[in-house]
């Protein structure tokens, strides 16, 4: 593929165990079974030739469109022209039954003819374990059965197995069903079973799209970025993972490329947030159950980001036989920012436990005694109080520069903060004035050494001269009034700074992989908010309106985007992207109560 070409024309579809992307073509290009995290069973978007698909592909050109169907994760991929139209139904079942959600790790395909016979091809191509390993391929029963060192995978339909087989052409007469199956071959009959699974996974998307709170503006966007967050979430452990892909890098050709099929726990700490905010409490509870897991091996060894098991070693390796996406040569898998230390983490995961201390809706005081969790924030602030006075990597995870970095403080401040107020809550407090008294010089620290008089902006880091997006958050977190002059300074500073054709990059000093090119997606909410607490509320409005053109066709969005092209860049769809149009659409339809909601 020519670099020009790249592009993330995808479709997501998944069911919170397994995810999969759906070409604008309709060919299915990134797979991994049996978890999100899992290797590859076809990774084309990350190598044309060599990464495997399972596309369907009509003998006489047609024009192709795409959708979801309403409030759903399914998706409609329609193809007509002047002999025929026919379209394909993609999913991956989840639903209801008997009071347990289902969630089987299948991949369903229905190509149902709407008017005339096409002839089509069915290219099933899989390429195990990042395409490292040969499939053997062969009949089972009514099947194709895929097998490889680890894992058997069994393709069901009532199409000719031959054909496939030969890559020859079928004459589409009749709905052609797929189901796709890991480890045991399907027990249902085919057509029924996919029928049901079908009406079952619509209803479960819609009755839960419709029990969201959602604001009366950007109702659609914000919609699918719920249901977008929502298959990011691995419900065997409460984890969400940042991204559904690994290696889409931030700029074409660059090594700029990362894992993110992982456990961030500030990245996790966003997401939740904006789950509770959606009055989607279920996401919390799960992912508070999986904070406890990690802090049960110890305080002292907690790291910014685990497996979605919760394992801690995540070595990362460089995969050079692949293509790579947009040219950069190479695919990563794992990530060694299990090895960083980011003192941010305490903050972020004393406010994922915060709601529990003080919003009536959950009732958690009256079935849990809470003394666990209290017990475990005494721990955490514990934790953060020692790491003030220490050097980390950073929000960003510089891999080779320790700094105070301002955003690692400020969440320390929060963990001490809110501890204080969860303190009181807990009926002690004294510890709530030895908290406060803590925080307030910690405060007073913070916007003494991060304030560079002479640009007129709070740092990166302390006595520190470089711009980063993250200190936009401050007023948000309580650190500072949003009136505050320093703040409305700094704003009007990173304007200038970061800002390029409405897109808002998270730094432009030059970093271990030189001179950053794409804006940061999140980084660009984080400016709409501060312009908007600051009382530039047009301007921010406007900034929301143009990033909302950045996604694609179905409303999905990347990390970044390049300011002078608009393109996609970096690991698709990404969560914090998605974070980021749920809470600002939130603010701009008057609900200020965003990120950190400070009960009263």
């Amino acid at each position: 593929m020519n670099i020009s070409e790249f592009n993330l024309n995808y479709g997501l579809i998944g069911n919170c165990q397994i995810s999969a992307l759906v070409s604008q073509q309709g060919s299915i290009d990134w797979l991994c079974l049996p978890r999100l995290d899992s290797p590859s069973s076809f990774a084309r978007i990350l190598d044309p030739d060599q990464g495997g698909h399972f596309a369907v592909i009509a003998q006489q050109p047609a024009q192709i469109s795409q959708r979801y169907l309403p409030n759903t994760n399914i998706l409609e991929t329609l193809y007509t022209c002047a002999d025929y139209a026919f379209k394909v139904v993609d999913f991956i079942p989840r639903y209801s039954h008997r009071g347990q959600i289902q969630r089987p790790i299948e991949l369903h395909r229905q190509v149902i003819p709407l008017r005339g016979s096409a002839s089509l091809k069915i290219e099933f191509n899989p390429q195990p374990n990042y395409a490292r390993e040969k499939a053997r391929i062969g009949h089972y029963a009514r099947s194709l059965r895929v097998e490889s060192q680890d894992q058997t995978l069994y393709l069901h339909t009532n199409l000719s197995l031959e054909i496939i087989l030969a890559q020859g052409w079928h004459l589409l007469q009749k709905p052609a069903y797929f189901v796709l199956t890991c480890d045991f071959p399907l027990e249902q009959e085919l057509k029924s079973y996919s029928h049901f699974a079908l009406e079952e996974t619509t209803r479960y998307w819609q009755t839960w799209s419709k029990h969201c709170a959602i604001p009366p503006q950007y109702q659609a966007e914000v919609i699918r970025s719920a249901l977008t967050l929502k298959m990011h979430l691995f419900e065997d452990t409460g984890a969400t993972i940042a991204a559904t892909t690994t290696s889409i890098p931030e700029i074409a050709g660059s090594e700029r490329c990362w894992d993110y099929r992982f456990c961030w726990i500030r990245d996790s700490y966003f997401v939740i947030d904006a789950f509770s905010g959606l009055a989607q409490f279920e996401e919390m509870e799960k992912f508070i159950l999986f904070l406890k897991q990690l802090c049960s091996q110890g305080i002292e060894s907690l790291q910014p980001v685990y497996s979605i098991l919760g394992e801690s070693h995540l070595e990362e390796q460089c995969l050079t036989h692949l293509a790579g996406a947009a040219g950069t040569g190479l695919v990563r898998v794992g990530n060694a920012a299990y090895t960083h230390q980011q003192y941010d983490i305490y903050g972020e995961m004393i406010l994922s436990m915060y709601p529990l201390f003080f919003d009536q809706r959950l009732n958690y005081g009256e079935t849990h005694s809470l003394q666990e969790e209290w017990h475990l924030v005494q721990e955490l602030v514990e934790a953060a109080e020692k790491a003030f006075d220490k050097t980390d990597s950073g929000i960003w995870e510089f891999r080779n520069e320790f700094r105070h970095h301002t955003f690692s403080k400020l969440m320390i401040w929060v963990a001490l903060d809110r501890g204080a107020k969860i303190a009181v809550q807990m009926g002690d407090p004294a510890q709530a004035r030895d908290w406060k008294t803590r925080a307030d010089q910690m405060q007073a620290v913070i916007l003494s050494r991060a304030w560079n008089q002479d640009l007129g902006m709070f740092a990166m880091s302390f006595e520190g001269a470089d711009a980063d997006a993250s200190i936009l958050l401050m007023p948000i977190m309580g650190l500072i009034a949003s009136h505050d002059p320093r703040f409305v300074s700094t704003v009007k500073a990173y304007q200038q700074r970061l800002m390029c054709n409405g897109h808002v990059f998270r730094y432009i000093a030059a970093d271990d992989f030189g001179q950053p090119e794409c804006a940061f997606n999140f980084c660009t909410f984080w400016m709409i908010h501060a312009l908007y607490l600051i009382g530039e509320e047009t301007q921010a409005r406007e900034l929301f309106e143009n990033i909302l053109t950045a996604g694609n066709h179905l409303g999905l969005f990347s990390e970044d985007t390049h300011p002078q092209t608009g393109k996609m860049f970096g690991n698709f769809p990404q969560t914090y992207t998605h974070v980021g149009i749920i809470q600002t659409a939130k603010l701009l339809t008057g609900n200020r109560s965003t990120y950190a909601l400070d009960y009263r």
